[in-house]
């Protein structure tokens, strides 16, 4: 679901007109992006042999 916030950004930022609005929308999804990735890189992992 937050990858899909991430994309969904990063299409609505196509739609604005202003270089201003875009760079912020896209700063949105990129920071959500870094966050997502960093609480997935906690979870824990195991292997099964």
């Amino acid at each position: 679901m937050l990858f899909a916030s991430v994309l969904f950004f990063a299409g609505v930022a196509t739609k604005f007109r202003t270089t201003t609005a875009r760079l912020a929308t896209v700063s949105v999804g990129a920071a959500l992006f870094v966050a997502t990735t960093s609480w997935i890189a906690t979870f824990p992992v195991t292997v099964g042999v």
